[in-house]
């Protein structure tokens, strides 16, 4: 038998060198494109959702829109990874606007997401993305955490994961880097975050307000406005985003590592990142950014290529890409399994220390060990 350390394992560069390079074209029509029709009507949705009487269908706008920022999301988090058009200062203009309804400031997206999330995929302490405690965390946790932490992992704790643990302790401050503050970045993205927020609410303040004088409704207020076409839809959407990371980065066979040594890209990247299906009809209303493996291994992918990408994904790499279909009880399943990790011996525990999955490492053994018997 071979041990799982002996096993040979495809490059990072040599499964980048399986995609077709069509994938890898920026187009500035399919880029734009999308960027002006998603951005119009969630404005349009704002603008009713602010003028219309909630009997009206106000409070449909008002859900839709939470909705809508989820794919203004996925295009920013496109334009962050500079793939939505060819043109990078484009791209990253288009990002601090579409990160606008997230409240994100670019410099320090692109420093947790880029750098800390991709080039550190699933290592302890450096990819924040529903990184799990290991038991020992656990023991050593006091009581007022681990009610925190089982309250995240549940299904009203989802909406909370994101805004504590993402954006409160990555996007509220400076990105240090070399152990230098970067300062002026972050005060720069801050200053375009405030007046994107001030001119997008404040004019759809004046316009609805023009609009519901002409339509003879009541006038709104600014708490109205904020609360309806920024709260709401915030709310909707961060509970949308911790499900998806969840989803997408969490699965029984996925492993975490407690530092590179035992870390590969192939590990991180193909068998432990899930491509979770969802009916063929939505994928686009998403713009297919649950193809989520496709993303990691070449995130020079633009969202438009995705699908077709991983296609080609799973046709080479079969069995060792996870695969699974979305549903409640599927994501129920998931924060029952995966809720403590055991770093040493790569399964998920329960809060009692118990396994709940197999040993990831014994998976790479036998999967990989067939694939080498049979060449």
């Amino acid at each position: 038998m071979v041990s799982s350390m002996e096993i040979p394992v495809p490059s990072r560069d040599g499964m980048r060198g399986k995609l077709s390079k069509v994938h890898r074209i920026r187009s500035y029509r399919k880029g734009l494109s999308r960027f002006l029709v998603d951005f119009a009507i969630y404005w349009l949705l704002l603008l009713a959702a602010c003028t219309l009487p909630l009997y009206k269908g106000a409070i449909v706008c008002t859900l839709l829109a939470g909705f809508w920022v989820g794919r203004l999301f996925v295009l920013a988090h496109d334009a962050a990874h500079n793939t939505l058009t060819p043109s990078r200062r484009l791209n990253f203009g288009l990002a601090r606007l579409l990160f606008t309804p997230e409240l994100v400031p670019l410099s320090s997206w692109i420093y947790a997401h880029n750098y800390l999330h991709h080039a550190c995929l699933r290592i302890k302490g450096k990819d924040m993305v529903w990184q799990p405690w290991s038991y020992e965390d656990w023991l050593a946790a006091s009581p007022a955490s681990r009610r925190w932490y089982r309250f995240l992992r549940s299904p009203i704790g989802l909406g909370f994961y994101w805004i504590v643990e993402v954006w409160l302790r990555h996007h509220c401050r400076p990105v240090i880097s070399n152990g230098v503050a970067r300062k002026k970045a972050f005060a720069f993205d801050i200053t375009c975050l405030i007046a994107g927020f001030v001119l997008l609410y404040g004019g759809l303040w004046f316009v609805s307000d023009r609009l519901a004088i002409w339509f003879q409704f009541p006038r709104p207020t600014l708490e109205r406005v904020l609360f309806r076409a920024f709260l709401v839809p915030y709310l909707i959407w961060t509970y949308s985003i911790g499900c998806f990371d969840l989803v997408s980065h969490t699965h029984p066979r996925a492993a975490w590592f407690q530092d590179r040594s035992d870390w590969s890209f192939y590990r991180a990247n193909v068998w432990s990142t899930t491509h979770v299906i969802i009916p063929f009809w939505t994928s686009s209303l998403v713009h297919h950014v649950f193809r989520h493996t496709a993303h990691h291994i070449d995130p020079r992918i633009p969202l438009y290529e995705l699908e077709a990408a991983q296609r080609e994904v799973e046709h080479a790499h079969g069995k060792d890409v996870i695969v699974a279909r979305l549903s409640p009880g599927y994501v129920l399943g998931l924060l029952k399994t995966c809720r403590l990790y055991d770093y040493q011996h790569h399964c998920w525990l329960d809060y009692d220390g118990s396994p709940t999955s197999d040993p990831a490492r014994q998976q790479w053994t036998e999967e990989r060990t067939a694939k080498v018997d049979s060449e």
